[in-house]
């Protein structure tokens, strides 16, 4: 199987701020370095090679694109091409940063991911967010939806799990991504120049805006914690 957003996750290398706010979060998370990790949906396994860099050694890599997949080996990281192959109960903590929109039924895929943690283990989950900026851009790289906390929080808590967190993120970006919806109808092409004037300015600014309380309220992601229940 073949990913369509291989471009897009090449460029976005490139915004360093972003990337660093994010694994950030993985490392807040997590809370132990030493727990045992599975990174669903690894790409390029770029975000699994920051957190090493962190320090963090034990992570295992789920990529189904042939390509990827081999990439993530070539880095001397475990790569599982599915996750039926994958041993019940196997790990401490398992994220997934930008996955679930790609795959048509979520809902069974986290329901298996949660078959994959030990006792209390955790989730952390990154996607894009509100429906309403679904655009061109959402669809060339083969999103089938963006999300809003009731779409997963729910159904997180009606299955086992203890959601522990919730929020939006990137308020700036979600305004950005409106404009950007309407002005380019046709077009889902990511510009690298805009990207890096987002990262290096408008990404730090809007960290701001989340914190005075619009994150809140929307964000151009949305970031779900969540740990199975004793």
């Amino acid at each position: 199987m073949s990913y369509r957003g291989k471009k897009l996750l090449q460029i976005m290398q490139k915004a360093k701020n972003y990337n660093n706010f994010v694994v950030n979060l993985l490392l807040k998370s997590m809370e132990n370095k030493n727990k045992k990790i599975l990174d669903f949906g690894a790409g390029y396994g770029y975000f699994a090679q920051l957190l090493k860099g962190k320090g963090v050694c034990n992570i295992h890599c789920v990529e189904i694109d042939e390509e990827l997949n081999e990439h993530c080996k070539n880095l001397d990281f475990v790569v599982f091409d599915d996750l039926n192959k994958i041993d019940d109960k196997s790990f401490e903590f398992i994220y997934t940063l930008n996955v679930l929109e790609h795959i048509e039924d979520d809902k069974s895929a986290l329901l298996m991911l949660k078959n994959k943690l030990g006792n209390s283990g955790k989730i952390f989950i990154y996607v894009p967010a509100f429906q309403v900026l679904y655009s061109s851009f959402d669809k060339q790289i083969g999103h089938f939806r963006r999300y809003k906390k009731d779409d997963l929080v729910p159904f997180l808590q009606q299955n086992g799990f203890e959601v522990t967190q919730a929020k939006y993120v990137d308020s700036v970006g979600f305004i950005l991504a409106l404009i950007y919806k309407f002005l380019n109808k046709n077009d889902g092409e990511i510009n690298l120049l805009g990207l890096i004037i987002f990262d290096k300015i408008l990404f730090p600014v809007g960290r701001v805006f989340d914190r005075l309380t619009f994150g809140k309220l929307f964000g151009k992601n949305l970031i779900v914690e969540a740990k199975l229940s004793e």
